[in-house]
C-alpha cells in the first residue's frame, strides 16, 4: 500500500473533474499507477474520506477479482488527500467513440462484467449514485473493465432525499421526481449505458430534469397510474390533464423552454429496439438469430419501468438468459 508522495513519480495529468485530478504515476519499482490528488477543499475531503473507507472493504473481500477498481493506498500530504488505484489508461466513455461496428457478443460481454461489479458493490448495500460511461474503466488489449469514482456513493441506510446525486442521462425517474429510491437508481443508469453502448446514442439525452421527464414520458408514457409519482409535487408542476383526451398530454413549461407547450411524440420501446438493432445489428433480427433479439428486448422491459421494486436487481440481471453463454465461461 502507497503511503506517501515520494513513493511516487508524477509524470503525465491523465484526467480531472469535480473531486480532483488523477495523475498516471511510475512508483519506484516503474509500476504504473494513478493518483488521484483531491481537491483542497472541506467538502470534496469529506467524500474523499467517504470514498476511502468504502474503497477498503471493497477491496478486502473482493476474493474473486470482481470488476471494482484495486484500491492501492491514501495519504495525505500538506494537507492534500491522495488516493493510489490501479492504472487503467480509458475509460468506456473514450471507448464508446469507436466501439460503433463493435460484435453483438463482444458489447454483451462488456455489459456482464459492469453487471458483476455492481452486484458485488451492491452486495455490500452500497449505492455507487454515479454509474457512467466515464466511470468504467476498459482496457482494449487486455478487455479488463473496472468500475470507479466512489466519491458520492454511500451505504442504503444513509440515503437522503435531497441531495444531488447521478448524472444527467443516466438519472433514475424517482431521483428526478424526488421520490424514495434504492439501488435501484443504479440499475437504471445500467440500463441506460447498455442502450448507448449497443446503439451508439443515449436513451434519455434531456437538456435539463424537465426535458428528462419528457423523454421518458414519450417512451415509458406518464407515471399517471402509479400513486407515488401521481402525488408527487414534481408531476403536478410538470404536466397538465387534458380533459378532451383524458388524459396528461402535455408539459407544463415557459415559452423560453418550448415557445410554447409541447405535446408528446410517444413511442413505443419494442419499435425503438427494432429500428436500431435493424442499422446497428441486422443478423439479430434473422431466423438463427431471432432469439438472441427476443431475448434482449425482454432484458429492456425487464428493467425500465418506473416501479423501483419491478426492476430486475443486479443479481437477477446476471441470472438472466441474455447472459447465459457467459455464465459458462
Amino acid at each position: 500500500m502507497y503511503k506517501s508522495l515520494e513513493e511516487l513519480d508524477l509524470f503525465h495529468r491523465n484526467g480531472k473533474g469535480v473531486y480532483g485530478t488523477v495523475y498516471k504515476c511510475l512508483d519506484k519499482d516503474k509500476n504504473i499507477v494513478a493518483l488521484k490528488k483531491i481537491k483542497n477543499d472541506e467538502k470534496f475531503k469529506k467524500y474523499a474520506l467517504k470514498e476511502i473507507k468504502i474503497l477498503e472493504k471493497l477491496m478486502m473481500y473482493n476474493k474473486n477479482n470482481r470488476p471494482v477498481i484495486d484500491f492501492l493506498g491514501n495519504f495525505s500530504d500538506k494537507g492534500i488527500i491522495y488516493i493510489v488505484f490501479d492504472f487503467m489508461n480509458q475509460n468506456l466513455y473514450q471507448y464508446l467513440k469507436y466501439a460503433r461496428n463493435d460484435p453483438y457478443d463482444y458489447k454483451l460481454n462488456i455489459m456482464y462484467k459492469i453487471i458483476d461489479g455492481l452486484d458485488y458493490i451492491h452486495s455490500f448495500n452500497i449505492i455507487h449514485a454515479d454509474l457512467k460511461p466515464e466511470n468504467i474503466m476498459y482496457d482494449l488489449p487486455t478487455k479488463k473493465l473496472k468500475i470507479i469514482d466512489f466519491g458520492i456513493s454511500f451505504y442504503k441506510k444513509e440515503k437522503k432525499l435531497k441531495v444531488y446525486i447521478q448524472s444527467r442521462y443516466y438519472r433514475a425517474p424517482e431521483i428526478i421526481y424526488h421520490l424514495e429510491y434504492n439501488k435501484s437508481i443504479d440499475i437504471w443508469s445500467y440500463i441506460c449505458i447498455f442502450y448507448e453502448l449497443f446503439y451508439n446514442y443515449p436513451l434519455f439525452p434531456g437538456c435539463n430534469e424537465k426535458d428528462m421527464i419528457f423523454k421518458f414520458t414519450e417512451l415509458l408514457d406518464t407515471p399517471d397510474k402509479i400513486k407515488e409519482y401521481r402525488n408527487s409535487s414534481c408531476f403536478r408542476k410538470n404536466f397538465l390533464y387534458d380533459s378532451f383526451s383524458s388524459d396528461y398530454e402535455k408539459l407544463k413549461c415557459s415559452k423560453t423552454a418550448y415557445k410554447s407547450y409541447k405535446s408528446y411524440n410517444k413511442y413505443n420501446l419494442y419499435s425503438l429496439l427494432f429500428s436500431q438493432t435493424r442499422k446497428i445489428f441486422p443478423y439479430l433480427l434473422e431466423n438463427d438469430n431471432d432469439d438472441k433479439f427476443l431475448n434482449l428486448t425482454n432484458f429492456f422491459f425487464k428493467i425500465l419501468k418506473y416501479e423501483k421494486e419491478d426492476r430486475l436487481n443486479s443479481s437477477e440481471i446476471l441470472d438472466d438468459i441474455l447472459f447465459e453463454d457467459f455464465k459458462k465461461m
